[in-house]
């Protein structure tokens, strides 16, 4: 009976032991976050000690859930039995769900670890005293910033589209002032981004002495950015090189001077570099800040009663405000 009593405490310590060197984990995450092959892989790679328990196999159950906050933040958070028995979670903030995931993983792994040693050497830490806190349990809820393991070579392409005011200095003696659509790719936060866009600047009138005349542009652009520089979570500065293609008009007004006006047309093809100040809201809303110089290439002339008025410059200034939506 005494022998009996001694295999049946053997096998329960046992299969004791074996629950504490094995794992299985509950995974719940919201769509865009990293799945559970992910986590696994993330959790597995810095396990030393524990491993993933088999399908039909008793083991210890961790529960990990990852949750949206406002502000664009994920808090994760881990529910696991302690050592000494204890029920304890664990809670991680993270700027992306990339970062909470990565930090709750290493989390996961630590505890698990822990368990699994205690059952290797048969000890057991001594219990704290309520109110306190073992000298190995993590001191931080949230991890240091560092960018996500798992995901830091994915690129993920984003489609941006909206619409700018805009003015610019050359293509009148004033300036003129329009509207532009525009359309982009992008790789990624930080890689190269593409864009067209379609802007007019509808006719405005100009006094020239005794006489009077009306400019307006109308112009296409192709847009590429190699880069992006991230000045905080929400801001960003990208320099672009742009070739703006399209057609300036001038054209005379009808006066008691000029009975019969002309218009000219010209080609505009400019070059142009900007710099683009950029501030995200939530996941979608961008807001637009551009200054830009260019170069345009024909330096037409424009007369009126054969006296030239106006001679479009080889140096053109501009600036924009823009809002669009970005979608991934």
């Amino acid at each position: 009976m005494a022998a009996c009593s001694l295999c049946i405490a053997l096998a329960f310590a046992r299969q004791s032991r074996a629950q504490d060197t094995s794992v299985r984990i509950e995974y719940r995450a919201p769509e865009g976050c990293p799945d559970q092959a992910a986590f696994f892989e993330e959790v597995g790679s810095r396990m030393r000690r524990a491993r993933f328990a088999a399908p039909d196999e008793i083991a210890r159950t961790v529960r990990v859930t990852i949750g949206a906050e406002p502000e664009n933040r994920y808090r994760a958070r881990v529910e696991f039995t302690d050592v000494d028995g204890r029920k304890v979670s664990r809670e991680v903030v993270g700027e992306n769900c990339d970062e909470a995931a990565d930090g709750i993983a290493l989390i996961t792994a630590l505890a698990v670890d822990a368990r699994a040693k205690a059952a290797e050497t048969g000890a057991v830490p001594p219990r704290t005293k309520p109110g306190s806190r073992p000298a190995t349990e993590p001191q931080s809820t949230e991890p240091q910033r560092r960018a996500p393991k798992r995901r830091a070579a994915e690129a993920v392409w984003h489609l941006d589209a909206g619409l700018e005011l805009f003015a610019t200095s050359a293509a009148a003696p004033e300036a003129l002032f329009g509207i532009a659509g525009f359309a982009g790719a992008g790789l990624g936060s930080t890689g190269p981004s593409f864009r067209l866009m379609v802007a007019h600047a509808p006719s405005s009138r100009v006094e020239l002495g005794a006489e009077r005349a009306q400019f307006q542009l109308t112009f296409g652009r192709a847009e590429a950015c190699p880069f992006s520089v991230a000045l905080s979570d929400r801001f960003a500065v990208e320099p672009c090189a742009a070739m703006d293609v399209g057609q300036l008009v001038g054209k005379g007004q009808r006066s008691a001077v000029i009975t019969e006006p002309e218009t000219a047309k010209v080609l505009w093809l400019c070059p142009t570099a900007l710099g683009r100040l950029r501030l995200n809201l939530g996941e979608v809303l961008l807001f637009e800040v551009e200054a830009e110089i260019g170069a345009p290439l024909k330096q037409q002339k424009f007369f009126l009663k054969e006296e030239q008025v106006y001679e479009i410059p080889a140096v053109r200034f501009g600036a924009a405000f823009g809002v669009g939506f970005r979608f991934q």
